[in-house]
Formats: C-alpha cells, sequence, structure tokens
C-alpha cells in the first residue's frame, strides 16, 4: 500500500535493489504514465499496478519469475505490455500450482497487456523453462 491512491503520482523509476513490487503498492495511481521496473526484480505483487488507468505500456524485466493476481487489472489504457525476454514460456493459473497453468503466448505486446488486464487478470503468471 505504498503509494496506494496517489492519483497525482506521474512517472515512477523503481531502484535497482528492489527485487519485489508488494500488493497494493501502486493501486489506483490513476494519474501514473510512465513507470520504469528494474533489472533485478522477481516479482510482481496483487493488485501492484491495479487501476493506474493512464498507463499505456510497461516492459517487464527478463528477472521477472512471477506476476500476481489482478497485478494490472483497471489499467483501462494499458495497450502495450513487452517481456524483455522471449525465450521463457510463462504459464497462467487460477491457483498457486503452476503445474496447472495454460501457456500464454508473451511475444505480442499488445496480446499481453489485453491478458494481464482481461482475459488472464485474476490468475497468477509465472515464468516456466526456457523455451529450446
Amino acid at each position: 500500500y505504498a503509494f496506494d491512491g496517489c492519483s497525482g503520482l506521474t512517472s515512477i523509476t523503481i531502484p535497482n535493489s528492489v527485487t519485489s513490487i508488494g500488493d497494493y503498492a501502486f493501486d489506483g495511481c490513476s494519474g501514473l504514465t510512465s513507470i520504469s521496473l528494474p533489472p533485478g526484480l522477481k516479482s510482481i505483487g496483487v493488485w501492484s499496478f491495479g487501476g493506474c488507468s493512464s498507463l499505456s505500456n510497461i516492459t517487464i524485466p527478463s528477472s521477472v519469475t512471477n506476476i500476481d493476481l489482478c497485478a494490472f487489472s483497471g489499467c483501462s489504457n494499458l495497450t502495450e505490455v513487452t517481456f524483455a525476454d522471449t525465450n521463457y514460456s510463462w504459464y497462467v493459473s487460477w491457483s498457486w500450482d503452476a503445474a496447472s497453468g495454460t501457456t500464454v503466448d508473451i511475444t505480442v505486446p499488445s496480446t499481453n497487456a489485453t491478458n494481464l488486464k482481461d482475459t488472464y487478470d485474476d490468475c497468477y503468471w509465472f515464468r516456466g523453462e526456457p523455451i529450446a
């Protein structure tokens, strides 16, 4: 809940020392248009960026291994999500069990945005093994 509801926040650069974005950290920051995630980030928590309705694009660093429920839910203007490393398979699951997940293609930024904010917004996202 660090910046929850800070509608006047427009841009953030998260320091390189941060490895996890906490639950609801930027939830409801409706004025947020720019987010720079650090290269060592491992996880993105529940509703971390939920309701950031001015956000239109974001890049997920290659170090991220999981994205929790509704992390980008309510990001109505989100049109592009780029995964920095598309050499890994990704799975979505309605439970905390990656083995029960469905494989998701992460190579198309516009599809990623739709999947993260709508289609699979209430799912856990897990990075799988490298694609051979």
